[in-house]
């Protein structure tokens, strides 16, 4: 029998929601839920126990090739990143001066920038410091597929005791990151200390998620918590305010305690078929929602800007409510086909 974990649909839903607020200030009137950011580590983490539970026995008994596993990933990723781009060009576009548009130097630039886009590669452009400067989000994708491979090339063989080695020695540089930087919302820039940043809160988060699949059943066996306790916890995480010097300790708490906590309780959780329905849609929303919030909201300030600050924060409620709607759209209409033409022609080469 398929198992699906509904709950942990909805917590990657919501924390999908909290990144919208966090990037769209102007939207809500300047509310900003200062620890929002760490709703990616909550990604990675999620990420990991997903993984774990969808193809690390597969892996190991040989049933699928690492190369098949790549493959699984890319179509996975690809489809919804790709009609994405479009959008960030074009968001990019509107943000252009009349210098820039007749800077040769600067449309080669922007050409060179969605040519390794479009290949999951971070580039550089004239001005941004950002490793995606076209959507910056897409760093997370970025990191995400990365460890992925390493989890597909050898991370699946890692012992129990292995895995607690990885995760020690990655919990001490997450420990480093909080105490030089105050904190840990880092990996999105080219700084050499980002990148390892986000080598780090993705390598940790998803490895970790991997561990806490493997002994699901030795902890809290028994534990019954609510599907609203596990939710809120994590929502509660994101809103609490910026605590000065006290930020990186409150993100290494949230991480280590946390969010493995809300994982673990929420793969145990039962759901009634109306919450069954929204943990879904919220599970189907949250990948598109990541991927399109930014340059969306940028295109609709760009027209109307002063509309959208008038009406706040009810600007920000339609967009969040908008934009789910149109990633439900795009996977029924877009991506789930193309997704499975792809895997319907891709993986049968890989197939053993």
């Amino acid at each position: 029998m398929k198992v699906t974990y509904l709950t942990l649909d909805a917590l990657r839903g919501i924390a999908a929601i909290f990144v919208v607020i966090f990037h769209t200030g102007a939207y809500w009137g300047g509310l900003s839920f200062h620890q929002s950011f760490l709703a990616v580590d909550m990604f990675f983490i999620l990420s990991g126990f997903v993984i774990a539970h969808a193809y690390e026995a597969k892996l190991v008994n040989g049933d699928i090739t690492i190369k098949s596993f790549i493959m699984i990933r890319i179509i996975r990723l690809y489809p919804m990143y790709f009609i994405s781009i479009f959008f960030a060009v074009f968001a990019t576009l509107v943000k252009v001066t009349d210098v820039q548009l007749h800077d040769g130097s600067y449309l080669n630039s922007l050409i060179q920038s969605s040519l390794f886009t479009l290949l999951f590669l971070p580039s550089q452009l004239v001005g941004s410091i950002f490793l995606f400067p076209l959507n910056t989000p897409y760093w997370s994708v970025f990191y995400e597929l990365v460890v992925n491979f390493f989890y597909g090339l050898i991370g699946f063989k890692f012992t129990n005791k292995v895995l607690v080695l990885f995760l020690l020695v990655g919990g001490f540089a997450l420990i480093m990151l909080a105490y030089l930087h105050g904190h840990i919302d880092a990996g999105m820039t080219w700084r050499q200390t980002s990148i390892l940043s986000g080598f780090v809160r993705s390598g940790f988060g998803i490895f970790l998620g991997v561990y806490l699949y493997r002994v699901r059943a030795s902890i809290l066996p028994s534990l019954k918590v609510p599907n609203w306790v596990v939710l809120l916890t994590m929502a509660v995480v994101f809103m609490i305010p910026d605590l000065g010097k006290l930020n990186g300790a409150f993100n290494l708490f949230a991480i280590f305690l946390v969010f493995p906590f809300c994982v673990l309780v929420g793969s145990r959780c039962e759901s009634g078929k109306v919450a069954s329905q929204i943990f879904r849609m919220l599970g189907q929303a949250s990948y598109p929602l990541y991927l399109l919030h930014s340059p969306v909201s940028i295109l609709i300030y760009f027209n109307f800007g002063m509309v959208v600050k008038n009406n706040a924060p009810y600007s920000g409620m339609i967009l969040v409510a908008g934009l789910i709607v149109f990633s439900l759209l795009l996977e029924k209409v877009y991506d789930i086909p193309v997704r499975r033409n792809l895997t319907s022609v891709f993986l049968k080469r890989h197939r053993k």
